[in-house]
């Protein structure tokens, strides 16, 4: 966030020569509506935005490390959260029970996380995001994907087992999972790929996490579990079965008519 003083200096300098008396009191309150515009409005945690600007401080420290020869490689996982059917608790329920749920869901991700997981500490001790909707992110930090991996499955494990006491119903997550190399890619790309694993995890039953990374088939799942393949592979199984009905008919119209001629 932005410094007390700097905020104060921004002010005086936007408003030129016409300066009012800029009190603690009022930069104070400033502050507070600008860290409120970085939080999402329904659970209070921090949004995208608020993920950028920490990214910045991280690549930059991260950056600094290697310059130093105090780090080999990247260690940041990128998790990508997405609550199962959440449609069907605004659908069935309400917006209020989607809410709660949406809250919850946070709570819990935040509090599996432990204090040896965050970035360099540099992100005043944020793990999670909630982007939009009910889907959310991730930053932590481990020695290799295998660990990254048992963390991952910690959150859902968590969301699952103490949800229904939180909330009164079950809730469970996929989640996609990928390493962050931050001198080697935009941050946009680890979250696209963590997204596309995401998308596999739900489309292979939900309640998972997966990585592509350590399956040798996701370029192939990738191409399946397209949008809209599945309702083409449907549809032509579908004519398939009609061709064959109906030739199954027409053979076996065919063949009662050649009874009746014979009898």
């Amino acid at each position: 966030m932005v410094a007390t003083t700097d905020l104060a200096d921004r002010i005086r300098e936007a408003l030129g020569d016409s300066q009012p008396v800029v009190t603690e009191e009022i930069i104070c309150e400033l502050k507070e509506l600008e860290q409120e515009a970085y939080i999402n409005p329904v659970t209070k945690y921090p949004d995208g935005r608020q993920l950028g600007k920490d990214l910045v401080q991280i690549t930059k420290e991260y950056a600094r490390r290697k310059s130093d020869s105090q780090m080999k490689e990247d260690n940041i996982y990128v998790l990508l959260i997405d609550i199962d059917n959440f449609g069907d608790f605004n659908k069935r329920y309400d917006m209020e029970t989607g809410d709660t749920v949406l809250k919850t869901v946070n709570s819990i991700i935040h509090q599996t996380f432990r204090d040896d997981d965050i970035v360099l500490n540099i992100a005043n001790q944020r793990y999670n995001y909630h982007l939009h909707g009910e889907e959310m992110l991730a930053l932590y930090t481990c020695e290799n994907l295998s660990d990254a991996l048992k963390v991952a499955e910690r959150v859902r494990i968590s969301v699952k087992e103490k949800s229904q006491k939180l909330t009164g119903y079950q809730v469970t997550i996929s989640l996609g999972i990928t390493k962050y190399n931050t001198t080697s890619e935009e941050f946009a790309a680890a979250q696209a790929r963590a997204d596309e694993y995401m998308q596999v995890a739900k489309q292979e039953g939900r309640d998972r996490t997966y990585c592509g990374e350590n399956d040798p088939l996701f370029r192939y799942k990738k191409e399946l579990y397209q949008p809209g393949i599945a309702d083409a592979f449907a549809k032509k199984l579908a004519g398939s079965i009609r061709q064959f009905k109906g030739t199954l008919g027409r053979t076996a119209t065919k063949t009662l008519n050649y009874i009746v001629k014979k009898s």
